[in-house]
């Protein structure tokens, strides 16, 4: 006997079912705009709710063993479960609050939250990857090393530990090295370095599994000023250049502000924007579980209407 299919959820499934959890009832969603419910998801869970359903539907259709979600957890009890999981990483609430938004225990707000910020970030496997097609361009990506606030971990020998200190936070923090593709919306590139005080941008750019490595010969990066060594003088890493070209000038200026731009984008999910106050081990799962969810918002710009033409 043939497996039975499993429930494809549209955009406007997604919304409809998200707004109810948060009391948002008929009357109201009627009364509204639709822009103004599609802002209110967004606020309350992060993506759009048309690439809400598709991360859903990746979940369930996943090649990745540990991105893949069973088809007995693919129910509506397990849609809720989650859009919770969403709402964690975009509100980053507490247990109690959690379970009160949703209407459940504690202990299944903190289990099956983790369950599917796990299985989300999985996907980073298939959704952030280095594509060698670069179609003869010299510069190909934008490079950032971005800090992130955590508490202070716990060190046996010693009260504070100089490999978590963030000169940006001036406290305790993590560092990740994000590369940017320059001519397609795709971050193709993501590197946990460790504690923000563990090695700098460059000491991360020539670690083994730092961007170094992985550049074609005779490509550039464009960083910013943060980054300084030979890499600079072989050409593999471009800097402002005061004889670059008006053209080039303006060109790194707005590959750096759009690498900025999706920096920004990641620390909107409150998990990031703050001081991450869970054990520094599930930092990296939820920066990627967020990439993962930015990243299906960049592949394509959606204005409210598009919600109504999903399929």
């Amino acid at each position: 006997m043939a497996a039975a299919a499993i429930p494809t959820w549209t955009g406007v499934q997604m919304m409809v079912f998200g707004l109810e959890l948060l009391h948002v009832d008929e009357a109201t969603r009627n009364r509204r705009y639709l822009s103004t419910n599609i802002t209110t998801f967004k606020d309350h869970y992060g993506p759009h709710p048309y690439h809400a359903a598709r991360v859903w539907q990746e979940l369930c259709t996943s090649d990745t063993v540990q991105a893949k979600v069973p088809e007995r957890f693919t129910t509506k009890r397990h849609v809720k479960y989650f859009l919770m999981a969403l709402n964690f990483l975009k509100e980053y609430k507490r247990v109690r609050p959690l379970a009160t938004t949703f209407s459940v225990n504690r202990e299944t707000a903190g289990e099956w939250s983790w369950y599917f910020v796990y299985r989300i970030s999985a996907l980073k496997a298939t959704t952030i990857t280095w594509r060698g097609n670069w179609q003869g361009h010299i510069y190909i990506v934008s490079l950032d090393g971005t800090d992130f606030e955590i508490q202070e971990p716990t060190d046996p020998v010693m009260r504070k530990a100089k490999i978590w200190f963030s000169k940006k936070h001036d406290g305790p923090g993590v560092t990740y090295e994000i590369a940017m593709h320059l001519w397609e919306d795709r971050c193709v590139h993501a590197f946990y370095t460790g504690g923000s005080g563990a090695m700098n941008d460059m000491g991360a750019f020539r670690h083994p599994r730092g961007l170094k490595n992985k550049m074609p010969y005779g490509t550039k990066a464009i960083a910013d000023k943060g980054y300084r060594g030979e890499e600079v003088d072989d050409g593999i890493i471009s800097l402002h250049n005061s004889l670059d070209s008006d053209e080039v000038r303006t060109f790194k200026s707005r590959a750096r502000a759009r690498h900025e731009n999706f920096n920004g984008r990641l620390k909107r999910y409150g998990v990031l924007e703050g001081t991450f106050r869970h054990h520094v081990d599930k930092h990296e799962t939820c920066f990627n579980a967020v990439l993962v969810l930015c990243q299906y918002e960049m592949e394509g710009a959606l204005d409210h209407r598009t919600i109504l033409s999903d399929v």
